[in-house]
């Protein structure tokens, strides 16, 4: 990973591909798998099954519902 302007990008895969967090502190990296919280971010703990499942049904269930309302 390269950082990308003044943010980080988070993640290497799943739903965080592209997801950049400004109030992480500057020249910081979250590492994936992990849940990081707080202003300046901070590590909490690593993700659990159960965490990467609910997240895998938010983003599906989030995605059905833009293409159920998006413009024809």
């Amino acid at each position: 990973m390269t950082p990308s302007g003044p943010f980080r990008p988070m993640g290497e895969d799943g739903i965080s591909d592209k997801l950049e967090i400004p109030e992480i502190e500057d020249g910081a990296w979250v590492a994936p798998g992990v849940i990081a919280a707080g202003v300046p971010a901070k590590v909490r703990r690593e993700l659990t099954d159960a965490d990467r499942a609910r997240l895998e049904r938010a983003w599906k269930t989030y995605a059905g519902l833009r293409d159920l309302h998006k413009p024809q």
